[in-house]
């Protein structure tokens, strides 16, 4: 496996990469307007798309090796395939579905809507009934 190879790999995602770095950092900043049930789900939404990305650029490390040196057969390779795309499918599916979460459990005034609710959300303080 050549450099170049590995380089090309990381180019095509790096995308993907800044645009997680960005996040982790706005997720960072914006703490305290979001609020604690949000910011644990945009957290969590940002580690899972940050998974997959890690998955696939080890996937596309393994493909020469697994290709090139016929280490397996066409079936397995098959199989091998559907499975990476499908973990890599939940990482994104579930990573943009927490980030989505994040966006809607945030109310104004940086309180999510669990927050709100009645009974709080694990013990935090609950806002007084009117």
């Amino acid at each position: 496996m050549s450099v170049g190879y590995v380089l090309s790999i990381m180019v095509g995602l790096l995308p993907e990469a800044g645009v997680l770095l960005a996040g982790s950092i706005l997720v960072a900043r914006t703490r305290g307007r979001l609020g604690r049930r949000s910011t644990t789900l945009a957290q969590l939404g940002l580690g899972a798309l940050a998974a997959g990305l890690v998955l696939s650029f080890l996937w596309s490390l393994l493909i020469p090796t697994l290709v090139g040196g016929a280490a397996v057969s066409a079936s397995v390779w098959q199989l091998l395939n559907l499975l990476v795309g499908l973990i890599r499918t939940v990482f994104s599916a579930g990573g943009i579905a927490l980030l989505l979460g994040a966006l809607l459990t945030r109310s104004p005034d940086g309180r999510g809507l669990a927050d709100r609710a009645p009974g709080g959300f694990l013990g935090t303080p609950q806002e007084p009934v009117r």
